[in-house]
């Protein structure tokens, strides 16, 4: 893509819902907030908003933040159906408003910081009562190990991931289940090598590589037209995870695009 062809994200969501929301700074004569907002910010110089929270904490600690919230990668997902066909004698310009969409599973793909709104809707779904929850909920969480601390245990300095695990594995959890692929930082460094993670009580399942279709393939099962699967990492990875999964066989899984979202946040 030639940069005079790229589009920036605000660009491409122009056309999606937006709200303005104003985060004041914390102060005693306001009653504390019950939800606050937590979000990754991965470091970058050239991207105003990031290199801006990246400023030293004393620069910004007590001061506002302004926050657009909207979009359409939003859970539960929702489909857009094609407009009433019209008589020869009468037209119609309307939309039709979006249905919810008919699924049973639920699988998310997360690469690096791409967790930041797929833990947003783990957690959304284990407030809700299980039978509103998907049958089955299922993450792939792809992260950098350049030195092997996630592989012997210690997820610390994996986003969310202590959380992440606590929803699955709580009283009245999420029914499902987590597998990470653990990458070297390089593409030198990936070799094929399953294994699991002793943490919090329960295992964790780990492939030293990145995502492949296959394993996607794999998690949706043959039930193709009962899940939603949702996407959110670097773009090399959800192009190509996109178009697999959305072409027809034999070269990909042939599942309908209206189950399959993804957040192009860069």
């Amino acid at each position: 893509m030639t940069t005079a062809n790229k589009t920036t994200h605000i660009d491409r969501t122009a056309h999606e819902p937006r709200d303005n929301v104003l985060i004041p700074p914390p102060s005693p004569s306001i009653p504390k907030l019950t939800h606050t907002p937590k979000l990754a910010i991965q470091s970058s110089p050239l991207n105003p908003p990031a290199a801006y929270l990246w400023q030293n904490p004393s620069l910004l600690l007590q001061t506002p933040v302004r926050i657009r919230i909207g979009g359409s990668f939003t859970y539960p997902p929702q489909i857009t159906p094609p407009p009433p066909s019209t008589s020869s004698t009468t037209t119609s310009t309307s939309t039709p408003p979006p249905v919810p969409l008919d699924f049973k599973n639920l699988l998310l793909i997360a690469g690096g910081v791409g967790i930041n709104p797929l833990i947003s809707i783990l957690s959304h779904i284990a407030t809700l009562p299980p039978h509103h929850r998907p049958h089955q909920t299922t993450l792939f969480y792809t992260l950098k190990d350049p030195n092997n601390q996630i592989q012997s245990g210690d997820t610390s300095q994996a986003l969310f991931l202590d959380r992440i695990i606590r929803l699955f594995s709580q009283t009245d959890g999420l029914n499902g289940s987590i597998k990470l692929f653990l990458t070297g930082g390089g593409p030198h460094t990936d070799k094929t090598s399953t294994s699991e993670i002793p943490t919090q009580g329960i295992t964790l399942p780990f492939e030293k590589r990145r995502i492949s279709l296959s394993d996607v393939a794999k998690a949706i099962g043959e039930d193709k037209d009962n899940i939603a699967v949702y996407i959110c990492g670097v773009p090399s990875m959800t192009d190509q995870l996109v178009a697999g999964l959305t072409s027809p066989s034999p070269q990909g899984l042939g599942i309908e695009k209206n189950r399959v979202l993804y957040e192009k946040w860069w």
